[in-house]
């Protein structure tokens, strides 16, 4: 198996957007691109294990109805397009001018997406004990309702919350009703904005 790694972070935007559909037009890169690879080996054990596991990858999500208890402030936001063009187009020559620096720090001192990303920034470091605690609580409560209600492996796991909509929801049910009688968790969804 081999990893690469570029170093030139638009270079690595641009073959992401290529290979999602996006215009190239827009997005020329470098010319000039630096590459390292490094061989890994996986070792037998690892091999066996990967095998061994027949589940699909979908077996392993979290069931959607838990995205509604995850503070909006954790949830990281899609990559600005714009930016990384507008960057782009200043960044041919892999450098910047004293002109080019102030024309980005301008677009983002205007930029809503970059802003709100601010935001986020400052309301997580201000709450970061809070969202540390409350997580835990939050993990520990979706794992005893899946004890609760017998969900002892990957594969309960799948056929139960994953593929299953009313058994999941007897297992939302549990973890709400823990969470209901939890005042200190009801404190703190209150603070970092959460909605059951």
């Amino acid at each position: 198996m081999t990893v690469n790694n570029s170093n030139n972070m638009y270079n690595a935007y641009n073959t992401y957007s290529r290979n999602n559909g996006s215009s190239t037009r827009d997005m020329e890169s470098s010319q000039d691109v630096h590459v390292k690879t490094d061989s890994v080996t996986i070792s037998k054990e690892a091999k066996e294990l990967a095998e061994a596991d027949t589940l699909p990858l979908e077996a392993f999500s979290l069931p959607s109805w838990l995205n509604e208890y995850i503070p909006s402030s954790s949830v990281v936001g899609g990559i600005n397009r714009d930016f990384w063009n507008f960057v782009g187009t200043m960044t041919n020559d892999n450098t910047l001018s004293g002109g080019e620096k102030a024309q980005i720090k301008e677009y983002l001192k205007n930029d809503p997406t970059h802003q709100e990303m601010l935001d986020k920034e400052k309301f997580t470091t201000q709450h970061n004990k809070k969202i540390t605690d409350y997580m835990t609580s939050l993990q520990s409560y979706f794992k005893e309702a899946l004890e609760e209600n017998g969900i002892t492996s990957k594969q309960d796991y799948y056929e139960k919350v994953i593929l299953n909509d009313s058994y999941t929801q007897k297992v939302h049910q549990s973890m709400m009703q823990k969470m209901d009688n939890d005042s200190n968790i009801q404190e703190l969804m209150s603070i970092l904005g959460v909605k059951s």
